[in-house]
């Protein structure tokens, strides 16, 4: 059975009708940064959006039959700008786990495991994003990933702001999750076991602005009100919908 399967998924004139399969395991590349196509994609598989036609189909159920929290640990989207909702790195990295209401006892030896293997500094522990760069806060981002274990990434052009060394890194890190399946966008070819995902559609030229112009409005289901940081107060900004 396929990990995620999507059957004619479409959504008005953003996305023509798609059919795919994933399997556990699998490494997927879309070699197309930036592209509407791809984030709305992303955005459909862990529910930041609703299709308007079509199925999506996690471990052979429909994807609308899944708490909404629940699937996003399973299904887990790493933006191209990740935002930390405020919190310091060490709370941010800890989070997946405060979701699942794990005991500080169980969270510690996790976190300490995480940050050696992804070498982060230890004062960054204390560190809010606007004191870290764009490099820095990915690879927070990308440690908060692995922390949450999904069985799917979703990974917005990780690679980007990362130093070449920290890009090799990831990578083999990556290659260790064995069990999970990676969708990753990166604008250059892959060795193997990272195979070409060439079943999205090329967004028509005429669809691009429009496409564009209707990200603001994406669905209720932004990940702020969703899965809210343990504390945070409702009133508190809420960031970029784009950016969940």
């Amino acid at each position: 059975m396929s990990l995620l399967r999507c059957q004619n998924l479409a959504v008005a004139t953003l996305l023509p009708p798609l059919t795919l399969e994933l399997s556990a395991g699998s490494r997927a590349l879309l070699q197309r940064p930036g592209d509407a196509i791809t984030r709305l994609f992303f955005r459909l598989l862990n529910r930041l959006r609703e299709p308007t036609s079509g199925q999506i189909f996690w471990h052979g159920q429909e994807l609308s039959t899944y708490s909404v929290t629940a699937l996003r640990q399973q299904i887990l989207l790493v933006p191209e700008a990740p935002y930390f909702f405020g919190m310091t790195v060490a709370e941010t990295i800890a989070y997946p786990l405060n979701l699942r209401r794990l005991s500080r006892s169980q969270i510690r030896p996790v976190i300490s495991l995480w940050m050696e293997r992804m070498e982060l500094p230890r004062h960054w522990s204390e560190q809010k994003e606007f004191e870290l760069t764009l490099g820095d806060r990915q690879w927070v981002a990308l440690t908060r990933a692995l922390v949450a274990a999904p069985q799917l990434f979703l990974l917005e052009n990780p690679l980007a702001p990362l130093t070449p060394s920290r890009q090799q890194h990831i990578l083999q890190i990556l290659a260790t999750q064995s069990s999970a399946a990676v969708v990753m966008v990166h604008p250059d070819a892959l060795p193997l076991p990272w195979q070409p995902l060439s079943a999205l559609p090329t967004i028509p030229t005429h669809h691009t602005q429009p496409a564009e112009e209707e990200w603001g409005a994406l669905s209720d289901y932004d990940c702020e009100r969703i899965d809210p940081p343990l504390g945070r107060s409702p009133q508190q900004p809420a960031p970029d919908r784009r950016d969940c």
